[in-house]
C-alpha cells in the first residue's frame, strides 16, 4: 500500500491519475496495467500489451478489448510469434480482433522451419504446403528420409533414386521406394549399408540384413579388425570360429584380444596384454582391467575381462606417462594423473 500511495497524491491535491503516472509503475512494465481508468491503472491499450512478457514470447501485442485482453492484431504481432518461425504464419489476415495469423505469402513459408525440414515452402489457403517445383527436394526430409518427390500435395519417395541418395539408405538400408516411403526390401539395399562393409550384413533375409556366407564375413572390416570372419547360421552374423581369426586381427596387435572364447576374440593372458600396443601407448599391460573393447569381448561378473593398468608400474613406462603425465593406475584400468 505504501509503495503505491504516491499514485494517490494527484487525487489528494484535486488532480487525477494519468496514463503517464501508470506508465511509471512496475505493474505497467510486467502486467501491462498502463492506462488510467477511474483512478486505477488497468490493462486497456496496446501500449500495455507490448510491455507484457507474452508480447515478446508469443506475439500477443495488440489490445483486443476488455473481454479478450491481448492477442494478435497486426502482422508485426504475428512475426513475433513462434508459429511464424516454425510454420510461416507471419501475416495477419482479417479485421483486428477477429483475424488470425496465417501464411500470407511464399516468403512467409520459405523463411520457416517447415520449409527447411518438410519442404512446405508454398502458401495455400493460409498454410504452408509443398509445391511441385519448390521445397521437397531441398528439404531435410529429402536428405534424411528420401521424401524428395511432390505427389498429391505431399513430399514422398516416388522413386528408389529418391531413397538411394538419402542417409536412411546408407545407415539403415532403406533404399527402395514403396507406398511413398523408403524401406529395406532387397539384397541390393543391404549391400549399400555401412554395416555390410563393417559386419558382412549384406543380404536381405526375414525383413532385415544378415550375413549368409563366409565370403562376406571375410571381406568385412570386422574380420580384419576384430576377427569376425565366419558365419554363424544361428544368429545370421559374422563371428570368430577359431583362434587364428583372433590372432590375425588388428585387435590382437593393438589390444591383446588374441584368444578365442565363446565365439569372441578377447585377452586371456597378461602376456598378450604386455605385447599389445595398448600396453605401450596407454599402460594397459595387465589382464583383468576394464576393457576399451566394450561388449565386443564379453563381460565377466559385471566387469570387463580385458587389459588394463592395474598398478602404477603399468603406467610409468607408457607413452601416456612419458608424454602426457598420466602415470597413476586409475580404478577403471586407465592411466591418469592421480592426485
Amino acid at each position: 500500500m505504501l509503495r503505491q500511495s504516491w499514485l494517490l497524491f494527484p487525487l489528494l491535491l484535486g488532480g487525477c491519475l494519468t496514463d503517464n503516472d501508470c506508465r511509471k509503475t512496475p505493474q505497467c512494465q510486467v502486467q501491462g496495467h498502463c492506462t488510467a481508468v477511474t483512478g486505477s491503472c488497468v490493462l486497456a491499450s496496446s501500449y500495455g500489451c507490448e510491455r507484457r512478457p507474452e508480447c515478446r514470447l508469443r506475439g500477443w501485442c495488440s489490445y483486443l478489448g476488455k473481454e479478450r485482453g491481448c492477442g494478435y492484431g497486426t502482422s508485426a504481432d504475428c512475426k513475433r510469434s513462434p508459429r511464424c518461425m516454425e510454420r510461416g504464419k507471419c501475416t495477419y489476415l482479417g479485421v483486428i480482433g477477429s483475424g488470425k495469423c496465417a501464411a500470407g505469402s511464399a516468403e512467409d513459408c520459405q523463411n520457416s522451419r517447415w520449409c527447411k525440414v518438410e519442404g512446405r515452402c508454398r502458401s495455400a489457403n493460409g498454410i504452408c504446403v509443398p509445391g511441385p517445383t519448390l521445397g521437397c527436394r531441398s528439404s531435410e526430409r529429402c536428405l534424411l528420409l528420401g521424401l524428395c518427390s511432390f505427389e498429391q500435395g505431399k513430399c514422398v519417395a516416388s522413386f528408389s533414386t529418391d531413397c538411394e541418395r538419402a542417409r536412411c539408405c546408407k545407415r539403415l538400408g532403406n533404399c527402395t521406394a514403396r507406398k511413398g516411403h523408403c524401406v529395406l526390401a532387397r539384397d541390393e539395399d543391404c549391400a549399400r549399408t555401412a554395416r555390410c562393409k563393417a559386419d558382412g550384413l549384406c543380404s536381405f533375409r526375414d525383413g532385415r540384413c544378415r550375413a549368409v556366407d563366409d565370403r562376406k564375413c571375410r571381406a568385412s572390416t570386422g574380420c580384419k579388425e576384430k576377427g569376425y570372419c565366419s558365419l554363424s547360421r544361428l544368429t545370421g552374423r559374422c563371428h570368430p570360429t577359431k583362434v587364428e581369426h583372433c590372432q590375425e586381427s588388428v585387435h590382437c596387435r593393438t589390444r591383446g584380444a588374441c584368444s578365442f572364447h565363446n565365439y569372441l576374440c578377447m585377452p586371456r593372458t597378461t602376456v598378450a596384454c604386455r605385447e599389445s600396443e595398448d600396453c605401450i601407448n596407454e599402460g594397459r599391460c595387465t589382464l583383468g582391467g576394464w576393457s576399451t573393447l566394450s561388449n565386443d569381448i564379453g563381460q565377466v561378473n559385471g566387469r570387463w575381462e580385458g587389459c588394463g593398468a592395474n598398478v602404477d608400474e603399468d603406467c610409468r613406462l607408457s607413452i601416456a606417462c612419458l608424454d602426457h603425465g598420466r602415470c597413476t593406475a586409475m580404478p577403471d584400468g586407465s592411466c591418469g594423473k592421480g592426485k
